[in-house]
């Protein structure tokens, strides 16, 4: 149509042309990218602090005229117009494509209030990532709120770290000498005694005795307040000032908040006590990925930035701080949150063959009224990877998330993990198995490699494989007993050996065959505690443990002589059913490890009792039992 318009010569009529801004990625990175008025000036983000830079300046011709504007035949001076330069930003568009979308998907999924995510390169301060949901699509920025398209959370928004803060309490304590992580214990009753206050653990019944490996595990606030007694509220904050906390990180973006801390003389022994456990101050997400990324990298605070250069001049990282902590006590802090992912509250960002570490945080949020609000936390994580020699340290943190269980664990971790995957697939980054083994507990999914046996014979199989044979073979009657082909004494014996669960189907001597079984397996587990319970006398904890898990012992015997033919699942992790299950789960994984062994003795496998199964039968299991998650027990 202007073609048209300009083909009728109209006098006075003529056209004029205008650049827009085009945003291709929407909503992607708004709170960084900002957006433009209708001039093209820059109103928020980038656009408004590097305007002039991105605008560059006009050309003009200059020539003199009379008093009536008309020109004089003099010479014209030509001023050519000025391009404005390149903004180049670090962002890892990939990294940033993932994040974004996990955290769509989380802010939609639970209906939350808000999301932040941070993805920072630890060893110069680039940031890799950032968003802030609600985001906006900067073409069309005038269809939202002031509060929406002005608020960047990532470096706005403040509010109580909660456990994620911990690790600013840890590393200090470290590099002190304050604790030997490795070797010193800790009692955790559910609470402890401050001044006229108690402070309760998120566990009210505590963890009892514990090292202050699992203190930093279990995320345990009793602990982390002995870790801030022991350290002084002096030194505690010299160390939260040194991290970058109570003022800005100076990043190259408007709109950052400095925090809030406690002045140093107003600091009591409740302050000093709940800021140990992120309570009671207020920080940024960029705070405490900028913290946490001078923990794990040796000792050194950068600036960040998200500016890699402007034209042709490239920016340099900008340290702020060297030597905060030793390399020694980094090496040591990074295990400590590489044990909280593979044993800790951090398991949801647990990735296998590949080394992550991370603390989980759950904190309440505090209302209009300065009280603590019911119901309402920001649920985060803060994790890095590699765990030995960190490349990313990133920051997830979800506000309000309804209709789940209030646990950083629970939302944000898993969350970091998808983004830590996208990582690994987007920079091919190689497996490494030398890191700290996941302890799966009883609850969680395992996968085992199975041989791929489709179209083979049976005693094909069995040349190949002969000892997964007989193991599989054996198992292909745990899970389906064909009843009709086997002789009736054959299976009572089958039934006897394996431990078989509930067989309320079975009548006469099967169904005696596995009540005998059942309670033989529940008479060694009550022999081997009450071995435990002499060993252990005068230790309280463990006195109530062992004896919690003999009466239930007891109520499971009971309730097979009372309810026979309804057999008692037994293995590593259960000693009889939903009562042994509560019974074990205080116990680590050692006692574990040697009830599964005495229990295992009545548990055995009789690979020769297998007939009549060719390849193709095994491979159709083996995918059944696979689905199944049969393979999560090694019985």
């Amino acid at each position: 149509k202007a073609d048209l318009i300009s083909s009728y010569n109209y006098e006075g009529v003529y056209l004029l042309k205008e650049s827009k801004r085009d945003y291709k990625y929407g909503n992607i990175l708004s709170h960084v990218i900002g957006y433009t008025g209708i001039d093209n000036q820059g109103l928020s983000g980038i656009e408004l602090k590097y305007d002039k830079t991105l605008t560059g300046k006009n050309g003009n011709i200059k020539y003199y005229s009379d008093g009536k504007g008309k020109r004089l035949s003099l010479p014209e001076t030509y001023v050519s117009p000025t391009s404005g330069s390149d903004v180049t930003l670090t962002i890892d568009l990939d990294i940033q494509l993932s994040l974004e979308n996990e955290l769509m998907n989380a802010y939609k999924k639970y209906d939350a209030e808000g999301a932040i995510g941070i993805v920072m390169n630890p060893k110069s301060g680039e940031i890799l990532a950032i968003s802030s949901i609600p985001s906006f699509n900067p073409a069309n920025y005038k269809s939202y709120s002031s509060e929406i398209i002005n608020r960047n959370l990532a470096i706005w928004s403040n509010f109580e770290p909660g456990s994620t803060f911990k690790l600013v309490t840890l590393a200090p304590a470290i590099n002190e000498g304050k604790v030997d992580i490795f070797k010193e214990h800790f009692y955790d009753s559910g609470s402890i005694k401050v001044a006229n206050s108690t402070l309760h653990c998120w566990k009210r019944k505590g963890h009892g005795d514990e090292t202050f490996i699992q203190v930093v595990e279990n995320s345990c606030n009793p602990g982390f307040v002995n870790l801030g007694q022991r350290l002084g509220k002096e030194t505690l904050f010299k160390y939260i000032t040194e991290l970058g906390f109570g003022k800005k990180t100076g990043i190259d973006l408007n709109g950052e908040a400095t925090g809030i801390l406690f002045n140093l003389d107003k600091v009591g022994p409740v302050e000093l006590a709940t800021t140990a456990f992120g309570q009671g101050i207020s920080v940024t997400a960029l705070q405490q990925v900028t913290a946490v990324s001078a923990i794990v990298n040796g000792g050194t605070l950068y600036t960040p930035y998200i500016v890699s250069s402007v034209g042709d001049d490239s920016k340099s990282p900008v340290i702020k701080k060297e030597n905060i902590i030793t390399k020694e006590t980094s090496d040591v802090v990074k295990y400590a949150l590489e044990s909280v992912v593979a044993n800790g509250s951090g398991r949801n960002a647990y990735i296998e063959n590949y080394r992550i570490g991370g603390k989980t945080g759950t904190a309440q949020k505090v209302g209009s009224d300065g009280r603590y609000m019911q119901g309402n936390y920001v649920l985060s994580f803060i994790g890095f990877m590699p765990a030995d020699n960190p490349d990313y340290v990133m920051y997830i943190a979800i506000d309000h998330a309804k209709g789940v269980t209030q646990y950083g664990g629970v939302v944000s971790a898993p969350i970091a993990r998808n983004v830590f995957k996208d990582i690994i697939s987007i920079h091919d980054i190689k497996e490494d198995t030398k890191g700290i083994p996941k302890s799966y507990r009883w609850d969680d999914i395992v996968y085992k490699m199975i041989p791929d046996v489709i179209g083979k014979t049976k005693k094909e199989f069995r040349d190949e494989n002969k000892e997964q044979a007989e193991k599989l073979q054996a198992m292909y009657y745990k899970v389906r007993l064909n009843l009709e082909k086997i002789p009736e004494t054959k299976k009572v014996e089958i039934l006897t050996n394996l431990g078989i669960g509930d067989t309320s189907t079975f009548t006469g001597q099967l169904k005696t065959a596995v009540d005998n079984s059942m309670v033989k397996a529940l008479t060694s587990a009550q022999k081997l505690l009450n071995q435990w319970k002499s060993k252990f006398s005068g230790n309280s904890w463990t006195d109530r443990i062992i004896s919690a898990g003999l009466n239930k012992i007891k109520l499971a015997q009971g309730g097979i002589v009372n309810n026979p033919g309804k057999g008692v699942p037994i293995g590593t992790n259960v000693i009889a059913g939903e009562a042994g299950r509560e019974a074990v789960l205080p116990l680590n994984d050692q006692v574990l490890s040697q009830l599964g062994q005495q229990i295992g003795k009545y548990i055995t496998i009789n690979a020769t009792m297998v007939n009549n199964m060719n390849g193709r039968q095994i491979s159709r299991e083996l995918q059944r039992i696979q689905s199944n998650n049969d393979f999560t027990s090694n019985r």
